[in-house]
């Protein structure tokens, strides 16, 4: 099977469970969907969309309290911003995820979002910052026995 047509199999199936997540009330539920189908939406091009579900996804995950869920929004806003072309607001989004997730004692998300501000320092030429973003997910990532993590981080000095 082609791989838009899969893609395009899941977006129906993610609409479809979006549909009866919100018909149950179901907060936690409805943001995960929505966030999954952000990431959907993102891949087949539309970043204003996905721009749309995450952040709903995010206002129903605060309202449900889940502080990992809101951090994984932001950071996900922060690739579409990313991906977008507005790099000021990837940087924002992903330090907000960085310090919620710190906030919240959530090391493997600090990592990624740390890692991913990383990655985009690195891309604007600004090896001290990247550097030492990198040192500070490569820790927590090795207190965590977390290998693609590390790898991921690795990855990112290499580059």
């Amino acid at each position: 099977m082609p791989a838009c047509e899969a893609t395009g199999r899941r977006r129906r199936a993610f609409e479809e469970s979006l549909a009866a997540c919100r018909e149950l009330g179901d907060l936690q539920a409805t943001a995960s969907v929505l966030s999954n189908l952000a990431d959907v939406v993102s891949a087949q091009g539309d970043q204003g969309l996905a721009r749309t579900l995450l952040e709903e996804a995010q206002e129903k995950f605060r309202e449900a309290e889940d502080w990992r869920g809101v951090g994984w929004s932001l950071n996900h806003l922060g690739d579409v911003a990313r991906e977008s072309g507005d790099l000021a607001g990837a940087r924002r989004l992903y330090q907000q995820g960085a310090d919620a997730f710190r906030d919240h004692g959530d090391p493997w998300g600090t990592g990624r979002s740390l890692a991913d501000l990383g990655d985009l320092a690195r891309e604007q030429n600004d090896l001290a910052t990247a550097s030492g973003l990198f040192r500070d997910a490569l820790g927590l990532f090795t207190a965590l026995k977390h290998r693609r993590g590390i790898a991921r981080v690795l990855d990112g000095f290499a580059g």
